[in-house]
């Protein structure tokens, strides 16, 4: 095997791998990508929308909630091709987006034996959640991950939570056995709210 010597580094402190600012603290958002979305004007066309969309998802390992944060944008550029609806709220998930973005946390590296937590966030759009290291008496992430609902997907879920709840009955038998399984199941999960 023959190595670059242009393109290898060695006995470095931190560096660029991937995108992302590697170092032994930990992983470190691009403060490239991160400079473009705090010096970013608001969106003005669907192309703006799109760059704006685009930084994020390259980020989105980095931002907590990242599909609530992006459902109004998303929003906007429906309808026409041409055209986008900018409202009020997309101007406050803009200004808090940034905000959020110029304290980026800094994601930490697990390492055997370390405990890790996993947070569920649930909204009625998506599904957030956030894998934490517990060390020292101090919780750092690893990893967030975030995914938008499908208008389906949210239909089906609202119809099971019915059925769960007993709003609904089954009339199917293997729907029946289904239903009585998952509220078994569902008896034995330990809630934990947290507000």
């Amino acid at each position: 095997m023959r190595l670059n010597p242009t393109k290898c580094a060695f006995g470095v402190a931190s560096g660029k791998f991937l995108g992302f600012m590697i170092s032994q603290r930990g992983i470190e958002a691009n403060p490239e990508k991160i400079q473009a979305i705090l010096d970013m004007t608001i969106p003005k066309t669907v192309k703006d929308i799109q760059s704006l969309t685009g930084l994020v998802a390259a980020l989105t390992r980095f931002i907590s909630k990242a599909t609530d944060h992006c459902a109004l944008f998303f929003k906007a550029l429906k309808g026409s091709k041409r055209s986008i609806t900018w409202t009020a709220e997309c101007d406050t998930a803009f200004s808090e987006l940034k905000e959020y973005m110029g304290r980026a946390p800094l994601l930490s590296t697990p390492e055997h034996g370390d405990i890790l937590v996993i947070y569920l966030f649930v909204s009625v759009s998506a599904v957030s959640s956030v894998l934490i290291r517990s060390k020292d008496n101090a919780e750092h992430p690893v990893h967030y991950v975030s995914k938008a609902m499908q208008d389906a997907e949210v239909r089906d879920s609202q119809l099971f939570v019915h059925q769960v709840n007993q709003d609904f009955t089954a009339k199917d038998a293997s729907m029946t056995a289904y239903l009585q399984h998952a509220r078994h199941l569902l008896a034995t999960f330990h809630v934990h709210s947290i507000n």
